[in-house]
């Protein structure tokens, strides 16, 4: 079963809002995102810089004493535990045929489109913080 943010996370990938604007390699590129960009931009957890070279960065404010978390091509911490999944790129619950465990940013990085990454999340096969490494 879905958590509620996954839930808003697949059907925004779904979506007329994000259609034909899928990035590759970063949270963000101008009005494009990466499917871990867009849990950011529904996420309400930070915002996105401004400027020439901070467009594609998400900021959060951590809990902690390290202050401010600036995150580029992964989800800052603060998004990550909000979701509840085990990395910051979305580790995946299968090995693929090189014995690799992928994630939501490969396959996003690989071309899968973004409602094939919302089937993905559907299917309950990102891993969650609590899943332990196995094989």
């Amino acid at each position: 079963m879905l958590n509620p943010l996954e839930q808003k996370l697949a059907d925004a990938l779904v979506s007329d809002e994000y259609k034909d604007r899928q990035a590759q390699r970063q949270l963000r590129d101008g009005d494009k995102f990466c499917c871990l960009g867009v849990l950011c931009n529904i996420s309400g957890l930070g915002r996105w810089l401004t400027g020439d070279f901070d467009s594609n960065t998400f900021q959060t404010d951590n809990e902690d004493e390290r202050g401010l978390d600036n995150e580029e091509s992964v989800l800052p911490m603060k998004v990550q535990h909000a979701i509840g999944w085990h990395t910051s790129d979305a580790m995946l619950t299968f090995r693929d045929r090189d014995g690799f465990w992928p994630t939501l940013a490969d396959m996003n990085d690989q071309g899968l489109t973004f409602p094939q990454i919302a089937d993905l999340i559907r299917a309950g096969l990102v891993r969650r913080q609590d899943e332990k490494l196995e094989g």
